[in-house]
């Protein structure tokens, strides 16, 4: 089996579904890391893609259960719902739904992101099954923000850095001053970067949209309702209404 070229084992596996390639990780280690690798898992999803099926992820938050559906490029099911193993763990099975509460932040490239009411940040794999929770960081917040503070949170791949980026939005606020920080993990250094979000405003309570390489909010300001965090240049931009 060694002798087959690499290109082309990679090019047959990638015409397999999920459940398969799972089952093929444990061929070899070779094939475990080809499996496991980015490039791979790119040329899986575009293939799935041009042969007119994806997978879409449906959250239901009240039975804290996950399930994954195939569609045809018309959006109609080619076959029936699949729950999803729990990304965060047995201890997440109970039936407390104000401490095991679990919201799906976004996805990009087979990579999905979650956010638990602890605000532990999972990424996980679907094509391996496999997640990484995010390093913990503590949301400090000014002292005079002792009242109410809002976190929002958005997740996207960098494509010119080639990096998984997650950006989290803190709008704190005790009836009178309001202060806003920004947040960015990137996956690639492992490691947070925390500065003044210069843009303001209050973000209303949503997950950034990932469009052309940004992620969009919508906040409060009628003359400026969306604003745009560009993943590579790590700045902000306002989107007024035409």
């Amino acid at each position: 089996m060694s002798n087959i070229p690499e290109d082309l084992v990679m090019n047959v596996l990638s015409r397999l579904r999920v459940k398969s390639l799972l089952r093929f990780r444990s061929v070899s280690k070779s094939w475990r890391t080809l499996i496991d690798s980015p490039t791979f898992i790119k040329m899986h999803m575009e293939r799935s893609m041009k042969i007119g099926s994806t997978v879409e992820v449906i959250h239901r938050r009240n039975l804290k259960k996950f399930y994954s559906l195939h569609l045809d490029l018309s959006g109609n099911p080619v076959r029936d719902p699949e729950e999803l193993p729990h990304p965060f763990g047995y201890r997440y099975d109970l039936e407390d739904s104000v401490v095991f509460e679990i919201h799906l932040v976004g996805s990009c490239n087979g990579v999905l992101c979650f956010v638990d009411s602890a605000r532990r940040i999972v990424l996980w794999n679907l094509a391996t099954r496999k997640y990484f929770e995010i390093q913990y960081l503590r949301i400090e917040t000014p002292k005079f923000a002792n009242f109410y503070y809002l976190v929002n949170y958005g997740f996207g791949y960098d494509c010119v850095t080639d990096d998984y980026k997650v950006i989290r939005l803190i709008t704190t606020y005790n009836g009178i001053s309001e202060c806003y920080l920004v947040e960015v993990y990137s996956l690639k250094s492992d490691s947070w970067t925390r500065f003044e979000d210069l843009v303001g405003n209050t973000y209303r309570d949503n997950h950034g949209i990932l469009v052309s390489g940004a992620l969009h909010w919508i906040r409060d300001d009628n003359e400026s309702p969306i604003v745009a965090f560009d993943l590579t240049e790590e700045e902000f931009n306002s989107c007024a209404l035409s």
